[in-house]
């Protein structure tokens, strides 16, 4: 039986180096920015030949495709995995533990949720995985799961021949179409409630919108509506620093921006820019926007609505979807809020934003001929309803795994994390270096927790702070920005 390795492998989640290799080596990390560190570690091995493949395991989710990525390489016996694990995941405790212990009758792994729970007083986001008991039991029998701290430590195994076996179960996967359906259904494990509230800060469009889908496909809910199933996250929000290079680049955008406030008036359908410079046919909001903010910069009220209850409440549909603009100037920049109540996150954002930055745009130009300092400040929407339909997927998975930034530095600033005896510190400073003061607690995990709430860390860097004071706590010496 001929059986392509390759076509089983998440693509940019895994590298073969050596189909007749015996070790699968796995970093804890996601994607293909990931892959990348993950490969120039690799690179620093002397003898790789008997590593069949290595690859990155972020989450409880990539399990099953590190357990199924076993049996179609023809020699590999054993799994090496490298590092800290990332927390909240504790993706490489559970797959220790899947090893010793297996599942439940729901598919989660036995005991995963009770021992993180006592090590660490909190549950772990996901317990399940999407493995038959059959595959299960042979993993258990015939793999072998090594954890080191260090791929310096790595030496290869010696295996053993179970081949016949192997390719028994194989067929198996083969014959129920799981080399198929294998993208379909990667993340077939649901979050148990819907999430709400998450704030995603970047650079530019493009770099948030990639996240935001990542997001929502990673954990949204599943919904239905009048339009078909969606994945959705309630309350998105979104600050773009910089959106007017791409906004002024794209045709596309800068034309939608025009209409915005300079509307045409041959279509008998509503658009927001009829909404925002022709309320109830009359009223030009943004016009008074910039003579309200003309008289006082500090106003908090130069706010636009495009909801017209009267007309929207009682109407069955076509009601708009942005339904509030605001300005706000602080810090000599002129910001702008939207709130938009249902929002088609793949097709639909990107060119709401690149239109409401081309709003603010040109009230900043009209205030900017009385107030010559003002700047050009952020751009946020606020998406009651950011979901994705199910037909766009497939595309949006596409967009959103080709995000490879590898940090986003927090707007607010930094900290320095130390041990000093038994007390934690995290010493806290703005970007430009001042010192702010420092929060200090006996207990690594209450640390986190309230950085996590004083600062509203984002929340890969409130994973990354929990490993940092994970690694302190067993001893390590470093120092961490």
């Amino acid at each position: 039986m001929n059986i392509k390795s390759k076509s089983y492998f998440l693509e940019g989640d895994y590298e073969i180096l050596n189909e007749k290799g015996n070790d699968i080596i796995i970093f804890a990390d996601f994607g293909k920015a990931g892959l990348k560190r993950s490969s120039s570690k690799i690179a620093e091995l002397k003898d790789k030949r008997n590593i069949a493949a290595y690859g990155v395991l972020g989450s409880v989710r990539g399990i099953h495709l590190v357990v199924r990525n076993t049996l179609v390489l023809e020699n590999a016996d054993n799994i090496i995995l490298v590092g800290r694990e990332i927390m909240p995941f504790f993706s490489f405790t559970g797959l220790m533990l899947l090893k010793q212990h297996g599942i439940d009758n729901n598919k989660n792994i036995s005991g995963f949720q009770e021992y993180i729970q006592s090590k660490y007083n909190i549950n772990p986001l996901i317990t399940q995985v999407e493995l038959d008991h059959q595959i299960i039991t042979w993993f258990q029998k015939h793999i072998n799961v090594v954890w080191i701290d260090d791929l310096k430590h790595y030496t290869s195994i010696n295996h053993q021949k179970h081949n016949e076996e192997r390719h028994r179960i194989a067929e198996l996967m083969r014959q129920k179409n799981i080399k198929e359906n294998l993208q379909k259904n990667k993340f077939k494990v649901r979050l148990s409630d819907v999430m709400v509230g998450s704030h995603i800060y970047e650079e530019n469009i493009s770099d948030a919108h990639k996240l935001a889908l990542l997001q929502i496909l990673f954990s949204g809910h599943e919904t239905d509506s009048q339009y078909g199933k969606t994945k959705e996250i309630i309350n998105m929000m979104i600050t773009v620093k910089n959106p007017y290079k791409e906004v002024f680049e794209n045709e596309l955008y800068e034309e939608y921006g025009k209409d915005l406030v300079n509307p045409s008036l041959s279509s008998d359908t509503y658009t927001y820019g009829k909404l925002l410079c022709y309320y109830n046919e009359e009223f030009n909001q943004v016009k008074a926007i910039i003579k309200r903010l003309e008289n006082n910069l500090e106003d908090r009220a130069a706010l636009a609505s495009l909801w017209i209850p009267q007309k929207h409440l009682t109407e069955k549909s076509n009601q708009p979807c942005l339904d509030v603009v605001h300005v706000l100037i602080r810090n000599n920049k002129v910001n702008l809020t939207a709130y938009i109540r249902s929002n088609d996150m793949f097709k639909a954002w990107p060119i709401n934003i690149a239109g409401l930055a081309y709003v603010n745009h040109h009230i900043w130009k009209e205030l900017h001929k009385k107030y010559e300092d003002l700047e050009l400040g952020y751009v946020t929407t606020i998406s009651a309803s950011a979901h994705i339909y199910e037909q766009d997927w497939k595309d949006a998975w596409k967009l959103a795994l080709s995000y490879e930034k590898d940090f986003v530095q927090d707007k607010f600033g930094y900290f320095v994390l130390s041990k000093e005896g038994k007390e934690y510190i995290a010493k806290v400073y703005e970007n430009n270096g001042r010192y702010l003061g420092e929060i200090k607690d006996p207990c690594h995990i209450n640390l986190r927790k309230k950085l996590v709430r004083l600062f509203s860390l984002m929340p890969e860097h409130a994973s990354y702070i929990g490993e940092v004071l994970e690694s302190l706590s067993r001893g390590g010496n470093i120092i961490e920005k």
